[in-house]
């Protein structure tokens, strides 16, 4: 059995439901009794608002008992990364601060750096079980977790190359989980893809788990009934749902699935539909 997860970073083609699906993770993960700290590694608001949380900070907000929930500010994060990681002091206001968050937003390189070791130093800190980030979509996703190895790169000694070895290390440990979240559709499930062949070169223990949202149950109806129903609103519903169904097993046989979440019918909010996913989820 592999060891429980401590960091799980979600990803995902943008509208796919990956912040659903990490706000569904984080409490369900609360609700089995973990420390849970859900972490928005992007400047969308999907996670807070799956949370009914929309304006989270960089100092984590209770959501729930044993859930909390964060926004990463760059500013602060690189603050907190010199801190902590390379043991520099930082000032928390004036125009030096302020300088901060513009470096943090414009250099190349260190916006990963930052994003990536808050994460993993909130899950290495001993405060949380697991940390579940809101990560950025697919087609960045391997210059995230790359990052550290990037930076290691550039600095042939020092405690920036043994810093970005340890965090390095631990996205390769077996408690460090991705996961990808996908649609049975043409462009999602290319990305996803794409994405699973750039992880595989980043020294992962365990392999990315690919999650299809949004699928289509066959209908409990035969084509033969589908043929005799009269014209109207009825059979064009049952020949769309049936043809986008149908349309989605071709697309399920490109890549390995490791699990289905439902297409959620009806009117709901962010946060109506983490709730459901939560209940698969468990």
């Amino acid at each position: 059995m592999p060891a429980d997860p401590k960091l799980v970073i979600v990803s995902g083609k943008g509208g796919v439901g990956k912040s659903a699906v990490a706000a569904a993770k984080a409490m369900a993960a609360a609700r089995a009794g973990q420390r849970v700290l859900a972490l928005s590694a992007t400047t969308s608001p999907g996670l807070g608002h799956h949370l009914a949380a929309p304006e989270l900070s960089f100092k984590p907000t209770e959501i729930e008992p044993g859930l909390h929930a964060a926004s990463i500010n760059l500013g602060e994060a690189l603050q907190e990364y010199l801190r902590l990681q390379l043991n520099v002091p930082t000032p928390r206001f004036g125009i030096v601060a302020r300088a901060f968050e513009v470096l943090a937003n414009t250099a190349p390189g260190v916006r990963e750096i930052i994003t990536i070791g808050k994460a993993i130093n909130d899950s290495e800190s001993g405060t949380w079980d697991v940390v579940i980030v809101d990560a950025p979509p697919t087609g960045q996703i391997a210059s995230f977790i790359r990052a550290p190895r990037t930076v290691g790169e550039l600095a042939p000694t020092g405690r920036v190359l043994q810093q970005s070895a340890w965090m390095e290390s631990v996205l390769a440990a077996a408690t460090t989980e991705v996961v990808l979240v996908t649609l049975l559709e043409e462009l999602p499930i290319t990305e996803t893809d794409e994405a699973i062949a750039e992880l595989a070169g980043l020294g992962l223990t365990r392999t990315p788990i690919v999650l299809a949202n949004r699928v289509l149950e066959p209908l409990p109806i035969g084509s033969d009934v589908l043929a005799g129903m009269s014209d109207g609103p009825h059979r064009a519903a049952a020949e769309l749902h049936s043809a986008l169904q149908e349309g989605q097993t071709e697309w399920a046989d490109r890549i390995e699935i490791d699990g289905t979440l439902p297409y959620l019918f009806g009117i709901l909010t962010p946060t109506e539909v983490a709730a459901r996913l939560l209940d698969e989820l468990r």
